[in-house]
């Protein structure tokens, strides 16, 4: 086996590949003597037969799981300068009564194609330049890279990236069918600087659906002159109305959001996209121009799902990549958790130093406009997961993935209990455990009752497990080795549909 090394420094679990950012030397951050290179490209498309090498796959667990995030980080000898701007690719694990088949595939936007042509980069990204970018492309034309999550809805698999508009997967194949634009709701027609930026809408990397209702629910942020944040409700047909504009007042990275019963959620607060000259012309990525400002207060923005009324409340400073969930409590206050950054990670340093999340509640008193934070686990936190059947009503569970203050310390997932403050945990020490997704067991009636799957990056190997392990105690299952190593990776999705060919 060939490896190819990168010259890599370490961010938040993720890798640079070059030496500098905004000029600053970072050849001494390494990510560990101990892992080869969890973030190089993975080109080869398989299909293989999986069988465990740990345990026994649940006779029960029948259905697909879907897992994206990047696979080409490279383009000849040019590597992208943050792996979110890497080229999606798509893999899926489908559980049938003949066995467990592993697929993936790259997703094949119009982009990937011209470069593959090409053999080099020709598209501006969030975190990168290439070296011969046509003056053309200079004005800030953004390129979708299809990388950052999946649903299935209406019949329809569709790669995510919140900067533009989804791609349509065939669910069996992955094949890549097309941009998809709801029907024309996501061509950009209404403004000239957005059609100048993106040319098309944005579309949530978080869509949404909760219990007893058939719609999925998202929102896109369109930087502009003006920004402004754009709800979405997608009905069970598949067809896309936009619900309703709220302006903001700053550029702000708004990743997420949760319902409830009466309402959307968002918390503002963290990074702003200070764009510059050097930014619209292309001599400087976006990303260069995220300010953290980990001292501005932060703000709670919630709208009424009834009447779209929205207000503003304020909030301690900090900022939220995802949400475990929230709910209403009987005095009409809104509770929510989520994995709390004290500031926007910063990209120059190692995750160990100063990257600090924290799982915290937060309380909206709708009275009489406070929140309140409360910090519930001191460990560093992210990718949570809960019982899809509890989303938008009170939890007990929450399942996240785990790593400590140092490296020593390992990773791990974790189980947090809302309700006694507990915390059961499986480590994975130098290995790097993924973003869970929680799969209910048939006619299971206690929230926890189910099994949690995720991928693993096995450091030692240079290899890739699918693991399963019991959501009530955490306890191993069953773990399956991919025919190839995967790179770390973003979100995924659980369907309860064997998708293989008949």
């Amino acid at each position: 086996m060939v490896i190819s090394y990168c010259r890599a420094p370490v961010l938040n679990h993720y890798l640079l590949f070059g030496w500098k950012y905004r000029g600053e030397d970072l050849s001494d951050f390494v990510f560990s003597k101990n892992h080869l290179n969890p973030f190089q490209s993975q080109l080869e498309e398989l299909d293989s037969k999986l069988v465990p090498v740990e345990g026994e796959v649940p006779s029960e667990l029948k259905g697909t799981f879907f897992r994206i995030g990047p696979g080409r980080l490279h383009r000849g000898d040019e590597y992208y300068n943050h792996p979110f701007d890497g080229d999606g690719m798509i893999f899926k694990v489908t559980f049938s009564d003949n066995g467990v088949f592993y697929r993936n595939r790259h997703v094949l936007t119009k982009e990937y194609l011209r470069e593959e042509e090409a053999q080099r980069l020709l598209y501006r990204s969030v975190g990168t330049i290439p070296r011969k970018l046509k003056l053309r492309m200079r004005l800030f034309i953004i390129k979708n890279p299809a990388n950052t999550n999946i649903v299935y809805h209406s019949h329809k698999l569709l790669a995510l990236w919140e900067g533009g508009m989804p791609h349509l997967i065939n669910p069996v194949t992955l094949e890549t069918i097309s941009r998809y634009d709801f029907f024309g709701k996501l061509r950009a027609r209404f403004s000239f600087l957005p059609k100048l930026n993106l040319r098309e809408v944005p579309f949530t990397a978080h869509p949404k659906k909760i219990p007893d209702d058939d719609n999925l629910y998202g929102f896109g942020v369109t930087y502009g002159i003006r920004t402004k944040l754009t709800l979405y409700k997608i009905d069970s047909a598949g067809d896309m109305t936009v619900i309703l504009n709220i302006p903001l007042k700053k550029r702000q990275l708004i990743h997420d959001f949760i319902m409830t019963k009466n309402y959307f959620l968002f918390f503002l607060g963290g990074p702003h996209i200070n764009l510059k000259l050097r930014n619209i012309i292309g001599n400087e990525s976006i990303l260069a121009s995220m300010n953290s400002r980990e001292n501005e207060k932060g703000q709670v923005l919630l709208i009424s799902r009834e009447s779209h009324d929205a207000k503003f409340y304020d909030a301690v400073p900090g900022f939220v990549f995802h949400f475990a969930n929230g709910y209403e409590d009987a005095d009409g206050n809104v509770i929510f958790d989520a994995s709390f950054w004290r500031s926007f990670p910063v990209f120059t340093q190692n995750i160990f130093k100063n990257n600090s999340s924290e799982l915290c509640r937060f309380t909206l008193c709708t009275a009489s406009g406070n929140v309140d934070k409360e910090i519930l686990f001191r460990g560093n936190t992210d990718f949570p997961a809960i019982n899809p059947i509890v989303c938008s009503r009170k939890h007990r569970y929450a399942w996240f993935v785990c790593w400590g203050d140092t490296e020593s310390e390992g990773r791990s997932i974790i189980k947090f209990d809302f309700v006694d403050r507990s915390v059961i945990s499986h480590c994975f020490d130098n290995d790097l455990p993924e973003e869970p997704v929680f799969v209910a067991k048939k006619d299971s009636v206690k929230e926890d009752d189910g099994w949690l799957i995720f991928k693993v990056y096995v450091a030692k190997l240079h290899c890739t497990d699918v693991v399963i392990l019991n959501a009530d105690d955490l306890s191993m299952v069953c773990r399956l080795r991919l025919p190839h190593h995967i790179p770390m990776g973003m979100h995924h999705c659980w369907i309860n549909e064997v998708m293989l060919e008949t």
